[in-house]
């Protein structure tokens, strides 16, 4: 599968051999800039930025949007998941660079 973000503000999912659409998100803002979105490591979750500072989480097979919060002052250009825990680095065009990990400290499955 791959994730698609364009500026008509949906993320789609898409099998990568056939191209068949798998699914589609919104919630986000996402019109003039380019915006990256990515599973999350355990691939339950699409996580984007969005051009209004927010980190939008969707759950990949009902589609739906089950958490979004301010994560920076103005758009989330980029992020990163690590591939085996849960944390994720995320960059806006404010210059801030942030790390996020789950509440209680590390990123490791056994926290």
């Amino acid at each position: 599968c791959v994730l698609v973000s364009s500026l008509d503000g949906f993320i789609r999912l898409l099998d990568k051999d056939s191209g068949e659409l798998l699914a589609d998100y919104k919630g986000h803002k996402n019109s003039d800039y380019k915006i990256d979105s990515a599973l999350a490591y355990n691939d339950a979750y699409v996580v984007s930025g969005s051009e209004d500072g927010r980190l939008c989480f969707w759950e990949l097979v009902e589609g739906k949007l089950v958490h979004a919060f301010a994560a920076h002052s103005s758009v989330i250009c980029s992020l990163s998941m690590h591939p085996r825990q849960h944390a994720l680095l995320t960059a806006s065009i404010d210059g801030a660079v942030r790390l996020w990990l789950p509440a209680g400290g590390g990123g490791d499955d056994d926290d």
